[in-house]
């Protein structure tokens, strides 16, 4: 449905060799109806940035660029927390051993053991993101040579950017809707100061 939404307000064709098949209009409308807008944060421009004086090909381009980075900074904070996760159930797991002078092989089977599950999914979330960032890095790479040419990309480019992405969207870990409506506003911020620059 991104790509779709995408697609049409960038004017790109639909590659259907890459996205498969369009999304049908009644699975649409029956993911429309489960959103529940937040009316402290209202929505009302997905790419809410400065567009004034651009070029058609020049204004997609920046709006992919704000989505790498956009997706790049909220992946960089969520890998960034569980790493702090992982840290925190270790330590506070350790001070309890401490604490109750547990000997090690009674830490390890009754401390440890049972918070192992929740590190070792932990540090599959941190790899996962960072595969993520490092195929967005990449594109970000790519954006950026786009940008700086002295020409316009051409629709053929930026269908090629849109590709990645799309790819990027769908090879990637999920981030928590709850995580992504905590780090929303600060991210918009960050959003709209780097696409001004």
């Amino acid at each position: 449905m991104q790509e779709l939404f995408d697609c049409n307000l960038f004017g790109l064709s639909w590659n259907g060799t890459n996205s498969g098949t369009k999304p049908e209009a009644h699975i649409i409308e029956q993911n429309a109806e489960k959103l529940v807008p937040d009316p402290k944060m209202p929505l009302e421009n997905w790419y809410d940035i400065n567009l004034d004086g651009l070029s058609n090909e020049r204004s997609i381009l920046l709006c992919q660029e704000t989505n790498l980075f956009y997706d790049g900074k909220l992946r960089e904070h969520f890998k960034t927390a569980n790493i702090l996760c992982c840290i925190s159930v270790f330590v506070i797991s350790l001070g309890i051993a401490i604490i109750t002078d547990i000997k090690v092989r009674t830490y390890l089977t009754t401390v440890l053991l049972p918070v192992l599950p929740v590190i070792t999914i932990t540090l599959k979330t941190i790899m996962e993101n960072r595969k993520s960032l490092s195929a967005s890095s990449d594109l970000k790479k790519t954006v950026l040579q786009l940008k700086l040419s002295q020409q316009d990309p051409t629709m053929q480019e930026l269908r090629q950017v849109q590709d990645k992405i799309y790819c990027s969207r769908k090879d990637s870990a999920l981030v928590p809707e709850w995580y992504y409506k905590w780090r929303r506003s600060r991210l918009e911020k960050a959003m709209k100061a780097n696409a001004d620059h």
